[in-house]
């Protein structure tokens, strides 16, 4: 029965969904993409489709609905944390255990443990680096996977930065994360796609904002409600419609393929600006990192094969 829960979910929302709404549900809900390639290019350009990877926001936001929903009916803190497990556990096999989903159940019931058992004996970045060896312990292939790097890439980057975060609005949060997670990730993303949208950390605030205070709750409840459908597809149109324009205002820049020596190069300079106080310092390095970037063949002289055609 567990194990045919993704397929419950999918034929359920082809019952009561269609066109647009039923894609744009399948992609948030079950991880399932069948975007156009018109779409997917959009997504692409603006730098927004991780949104539609389901991820540890999703689960955020799953959580802190139905904490509010429990509240409701007067459930204390531990009937709310055996009720979330429960349904998590359930969500994984709705996802069929995706590697963003193993990671932010994995760590939310760690931290539930922490929080009864220990005390809060762990700090967060203790229970992010405890789920990453369980899950390599139990599959150690998932060092290869690109989802499991950067989705816990992305999460130790956000842990060591929170305290410089803290003390800033809401906005001034997602906005400093988002620009980030896009500065340390470039090189990966480099790597996959060879060129960027510079608006993209921007660009993320603003859909990150719309996708998880109004997109996603509202899917959440005319998955519930289906009666609902018929206003969720102007919805989804209206949101369609503002993907593809603000792809007209995307700048995008190609960059070079980074190697393993730029990669590390480049993280190291980007520590050295979080911990250094004298920001001179890390500027003059970052600066002299573009330089030999963009001049590599100058500096490196590999064995290269030509063939004539």
């Amino acid at each position: 029965m567990l194990n045919k829960l993704s397929s419950i979910v999918n034929d359920y929302i082809d019952k009561y969904f269609e066109d647009d709404a039923n894609i744009l549900l399948k992609a948030l809900i079950i991880g399932r993409k069948y975007f156009s390639e018109d779409l997917n290019n959009d997504l692409k350009e603006n730098g927004i489709i991780h949104l539609f990877a389901i991820s540890g926001l999703h689960v955020s936001i799953f959580i802190l609905l139905i904490a509010k929903l429990l509240s409701i009916f007067k459930f204390n803190d531990k009937g709310k944390d055996i009720f979330i497990i429960i349904f998590l556990t359930l969500y994984l096999f709705v996802t069929n255990f995706m590697i963003s989903i193993i990671r932010a159940v994995l760590m939310y019931a760690l931290n539930i443990i922490n929080k009864h058992k220990f005390k809060y004996l762990f700090s967060s970045l203790d229970i992010a680096s405890i789920s990453f060896i369980i899950i390599l312990i139990i599959s150690p292939v998932y060092i290869f996977n690109i989802s499991f790097i950067l989705s816990y890439f992305v999460t130790f980057i956000i842990i060591l930065v929170s305290n410089l975060i803290k003390d800033k609005s809401n906005l001034y949060q997602i906005l400093l994360i988002s620009l980030i997670a896009n500065v340390f990730t470039l090189p990966i993303i480099i790597n996959m796609n060879y060129e960027i949208n510079i608006l993209s950390p921007i660009v993320n605030v603003f859909y990150i904002s719309l996708v998880s205070s109004i997109i996603l709750p509202l899917s959440i409840i005319v998955l519930i409600f289906p009666i609902f459908s018929f206003v969720y597809k102007y919805i989804v149109d209206a949101f369609y419609y503002l993907i593809h324009l603000t792809t007209k205002i995307s700048i995008n820049i190609s960059l070079p393929h980074f190697d393993h020596y730029a990669v590390f190069i480049y993280l190291v300079i980007l520590i050295l600006f979080v911990m250094l106080k004298r920001k001179g310092i890390s500027i003059i390095l970052y600066l002299l990192f573009v330089v030999i970037f963009y001049n590599i063949s100058t500096f490196y002289q590999g064995e290269n094969i030509y063939f004539m055609y």
